[in-house]
């Protein structure tokens, strides 16, 4: 609304009665504790995120301020990447083959159920590619042969291509299994 239509206006003439009593307690607690605050609200169908703050000059009575930002886009495209990761954790975690998540890092931040039944490994024993290696290839020569191979993979490949190789894991029991990577 044009400026014009919100001056004079008390907040019950501008919104739900629900909401003016709650933007009121909001207004008087800034005054009292003197602290700002951040408020994320719902009105109308739109998302908002209001920061007010007190604004003293000397032997006056404090003031209040504040901005309001319309975050509906941004909220819609949070609730969206909320339901695309859950979707996809959906799909990794009931796929039919075993699957590990390896953050740039290093850090293995995710195995599927299938991965488990597999292997054996929980993971707590895997917390790393570092120990994820010597645990499944604990031959020193073997294990080198098989980084080797796979960073010359990771250099070579394409984006979205898939270069299979088969190599002997071993799993937490101690028996050993071949692998299609």
């Amino acid at each position: 609304k044009p400026l014009t239509e919100l001056l004079g206006k008390t907040m019950d003439d501008l919104f739900p009665s629900d909401l003016a009593k709650k933007m009121i307690e909001d207004d008087k607690s800034i005054l009292k504790e003197g602290k700002e605050i951040t408020l994320e609200e719902e009105f109308n169908g739109r998302y908002y995120s209001t920061i007010k703050f007190p604004i003293y000059i000397e032997n006056k009575p404090p003031l209040l301020a504040g901005y309001t930002i319309d975050v509906s886009e941004e909220k819609q495209a949070q609730d969206t990447l909320i339901k695309e990761k859950e979707k996809f954790y959906t799909y990794i975690e009931n796929a039919p083959f075993g699957m590990m998540l390896i953050t740039e890092n290093g850090t293995i931040s995710y195995i599927n159920q299938k991965f488990k039944e597999i292997l054996g490994y929980e993971l707590s024993d895997i917390p790393d590619g570092r120990t994820w290696f010597r645990k499944v290839y604990p031959d020193k020569e073997y294990r080198h042969e098989v980084i080797s191979a796979w960073q010359i993979d990771l250099e070579k490949r394409m984006i979205g291509e898939q270069i299979q190789r088969v190599y002997t894991a071993e799993c937490k029991d101690g028996s050993r299994k071949a692998i299609n990577f």
